[in-house]
Formats: structure tokens, sequence, C-alpha cells
């Protein structure tokens, strides 16, 4: 079930401190509406009761969908490659038969979600999205900063992704065809078979796509 705490902050704009609501965890298999407040990013923001000004809160979330069989956790600024969470695994036994990743910001936990609800690999996403971003430079001379999933056609199975060119951060939207992400996932089940995992929730991005494409 979704939990919550109640922490005392300090308001950037008037300095007056109030209490804010803040999600320990999210269900939203058992609480629905919370998916889209997650999306919106609604859930994670405070609004002060003395002078109104919205903040954008950044803390700790474990993202649960019981459903669709994954959960991701929310650590802000996160750097390592996995997170042992032994009282996150103690609380939620189901822990054992998900899908674990690890989240460092609210971008990467809203690209998660959309990944895993459109039933694919993200293993096999940041891998293509690595072979996008070198493509994009060979041929057209733009170096991708960051990139993100956005949708998966249903019609012609085709995979949008919206990239961020670096220096400028001028948006570019690309498609893929899905023969180019099942050869990407074939390179992730050869790369994840040379090792046993670490345990607890993983962070699989870019520098982890880096790394698998090197060891073939």
């Amino acid at each position: 079930m979704s939990r919550t705490i109640k922490k005392e902050i300090t308001c950037p704009a008037c300095g007056e401190k109030a209490d804010a609501k803040m999600w320990a965890s999210v269900n939203v298999t058992l609480d629905q509406e919370l998916r889209e407040s997650v999306l919106d990013e609604s859930l994670f923001t405070w609004t002060c009761p003395q002078c109104g000004h919205e903040a954008l809160l950044s803390y700790p979330c474990l993202y649960h969908d019981m459903a669709n069989k994954f959960m991701i956790y929310l650590v802000p600024g996160a750097k390592q490659e996995s997170l042992n969470d032994a009282e996150a695994e103690n609380r939620y036994p189901e822990l054992g038969g998900v899908t674990k990743r690890l989240a460092a910001d609210l971008n990467e936990l809203k690209e998660k979600i959309l990944i895993f609800e459109n039933g694919l690999d993200d293993r096999a996403v940041e891998l293509t999205k690595l072979a996008m971003s070198k493509v994009a430079l060979k041929k057209h001379g733009k170096e991708l900063e960051k990139g993100y999933f956005c949708a998966k056609d249903g019609e012609t199975g085709h995979l949008a992704f919206t990239f961020f060119v670096k220096d400028t951060g001028e948006p570019y939207h690309k498609t893929t065809r899905m023969e180019a992400y099942e050869k990407s996932r074939e390179v992730a089940k050869r790369y994840s078979g040379q090792s046993v995992p670490p345990a607890g929730f993983l962070r699989i991005g870019a520098s982890w796509a880096q790394k698998a494409l090197e060891s073939l």
C-alpha cells in the first residue's frame, strides 16, 4: 500500500516553516490515481500555505506497479549502480518476483514507468538510445546529451524518443523500428549473462549501456 510521512520544511520564498506531505511509497495498482500524479509531478509539488509559493520537492520514493510487476526506487542524486535496501526488502517481501530499478531523478523515474508499462526491457532501450546517439553524431553532427523513451506506436511498433542536444539543450525527436530494439535486446541478454547482477535495485542508464557495448 501507499505510505506518506510529514516533514517540516522552510519555504524558499518567504522563509516560513510548514509541514509537507511526502510519499515514501506509492502503489499505483491499489491507488491508481497516483500514477498520473507521479507523471505530471504534482505528487512532488508542495504549496506554501503562507505565501502560495510552489516548490518541487526532491526526496526518496518507492514506486510499485503490481500489475506490471516492477518497482522503481527514486533516490535523488543517486550515483551508485545498485542499491540493496534491506528495509525495503523486509517491508515488501514481494520484491523477489518483480523487476527492481533505481532512479536518480524524476525524469528517470517517469521514463522507467513508460518503458515497463509498454512491456519493454529497459536494458535494450538504453542500448537503443546509445546507438541512436551515435548515428545522430555521425550523420547529422548532433552530439546528444540525454535521451528519454516517450512512447510505443501500437500499430507500427516504432519507438519514439526525445533527446537533447549538448550545450544548446535543443530537443531532438527521433523514432526507430522495433527491429533495432530487438537487436539491442540480444546484446543486453549476452552482456547480462556474463556475470551475476548485483542484488537489489539496479541503475540501468547510459553508463550501463556503454559498459555493455564495450564488453562485447
